[in-house]
């Protein structure tokens, strides 16, 4: 059984959860598209969209496989919004990231990375 499948069970059986499943469905539809925006700002990166978090829910169901059907409707929820949230903070209009690259406080704090005492200022010296 998957965690989706189980939330959804669960809903289905005890209307009191029925919130969680909507709440879940709106949440997968509106960060799926979100995150697909990560790649755009952050090309550098490892892919981080909505197919990263599918992939960490398979493992994670690859672990518990055998206790699934032991999850109660909150533990599904947490697990599913969890592994879908986890990338929010990479989620940026272009606005904002324009706004940032104006900024002298971002421009100052990407000086001391890259030339400070900074841990980060190393990975470059190291490159």
């Amino acid at each position: 059984m998957k965690i989706e499948k189980r939330l959804k069970q669960l809903a289905a059986e005890n209307p009191n959860y029925s919130l969680l499943w909507a709440q879940w469905e709106f949440d997968k539809k509106l960060l799926s598209r979100a995150l697909n925006t990560i790649s755009r700002d952050f090309p550098h990166y490892s892919l981080h969209d909505a197919s990263h978090s599918s992939t960490i829910i398979n493992q994670i169901e690859k672990v518990i496989e055998p206790n699934i059907n032991r999850l109660s409707a909150t533990d599904c929820w947490l697990l599913l919004e969890s592994c879908y949230w986890h990338d929010a903070g990479m989620i940026i209009t272009n606005e904002e990231k324009q706004t940032l690259l104006k900024s002298d406080d971002f421009c100052n704090y990407l000086n001391e990375l890259s030339c400070g005492t900074h841990e980060h200022s190393n990975m470059q010296k190291k490159l």
